[in-house]
C-alpha cells in the first residue's frame, strides 16, 4: 500500500478552496494508506488488513473506522454535487449489476422452482444425458431408458436440498405424501412431454436418429428439467 501524494494543483493550505477532499479526508487516506484515486474494493481491502493487523489495539481500530466512513461520505458528496474529477474510482454507490443469470425463476413459481448451481446442473445433465442415450445401444432399451430416467429424476426431485445429496448413495428423506406425490407428478409430466417434443420437434431436425432414441432423448430432458428446476419441499434441511 503506498502513502497518499498530493494530487490537487492546489496546496493543502487551500485545500477547502478546492472541489476535492477536505484536509481531514486527505489525512485519512493517508491513515490507510490509499491513494486518492483508490477504488472501492481496494479501500474495503485495506481497511481489513488494517483491522486486523490492529486486532489488539482498540483505538487504532475505531480512528480506522471513522478513516473509512469519511472517505466514502467524501465519496457520495462528490458523486451528489458532480464535482467528482475520479473518474477511475468505483465506489458503492456506483457498481455494475452483476453477470444476469441464464434462467430467471418468475416470482410466481418461485415456490415451486429453484435455478441449480453450475455443479448440480452438470452432473443432472450427465446422469440423464447417459440415460437419454440408452436407445441407441438397442430400441428395446427405450421403456428402460424412460423406467430409469423416471426413477433417478423422483429421488433427485425429492430430495434436492439435502446437504451433497448429489451422492446416489445418499439417505433420502423420510418419506412425506405430499412432497413425494409432487415429485411423481412432476417427474411424470415433464417426462411424458418431453418424449412427446422429442418426437414433434427433433424429428424434423435429427432425420438420421431413430424414434426411440429421439423419445428417449425427450423424455431424459424432461426429466432433467424435473430434477434440475423444480422443487417440492417446504424447506431445505
Amino acid at each position: 500500500m503506498t502513502i497518499v501524494h498530493e494530487l490537487y494543483s492546489c496546496p493543502l493550505s487551500l485545500v477547502s478552496r478546492c472541489s476535492g477532499p477536505s484536509e481531514d479526508v486527505l489525512m485519512a487516506y493517508r491513515l490507510m494508506g490509499l491513494d486518492l484515486d483508490a477504488t472501492y474494493d481496494e479501500i474495503e481491502r485495506s481497511y481489513d488488513e488494517l483491522m486486523v493487523d490492529y486486532a489488539k489495539d482498540p483505538k487504532r481500530k475505531i480512528k480506522l473506522q471513522v478513516a473509512k466512513d469519511k472517505i466514502l461520505e467524501d465519496r457520495l458528496r462528490q458523486r451528489m454535487s458532480g464535482s467528482s474529477s475520479f473518474s477511475a474510482v468505483v465506489d458503492p454507490f456506483a457498481r455494475k449489476d452483476g453477470p444476469k443469470p441464464l434462467i430467471t425463476i418468475p416470482p410466481a413459481l418461485q415456490g415451486i422452482m429453484e435455478v441449480p448451481d453450475k455443479e448440480v446442473a452438470l452432473k443432472n445433465l450427465a446422469v440423464f444425458g447417459l440415460i437419454g442415450c440408452l436407445p441407441a445401444v438397442t430400441v428395446t432399451w427405450l421403456s428402460t431408458s424412460f423406467g430409469i430416467g423416471f426413477a433417478v429424476s423422483l429421488y433427485l426431485l425429492y430430495n434436492r436440498g439435502v446437504p451433497d445429496q448429489g451422492e446416489m448413495g445418499a439417505e433420502m428423506r423420510p418419506p412425506k405424501p405430499k412432497p413425494l406425490l409432487m415429485a411423481t407428478g412432476i417427474s411424470l409430466l415433464l417426462g411424458c412431454i418431453g418424449a412427446s417434443l422429442g418426437v414433434l420437434i427433433l424429428a424434423n431436425i435429427l432425420t438420421f436418429l431413430s424414434q426411440e432414441l429421439l423419445i428417449g432423448i425427450g423424455s431424459a430432458f424432461g426429466f432433467f428439467t424435473a430434477a434440475s428446476l423444480f422443487k417440492v419441499q417446504d424447506d431445505y434441511i
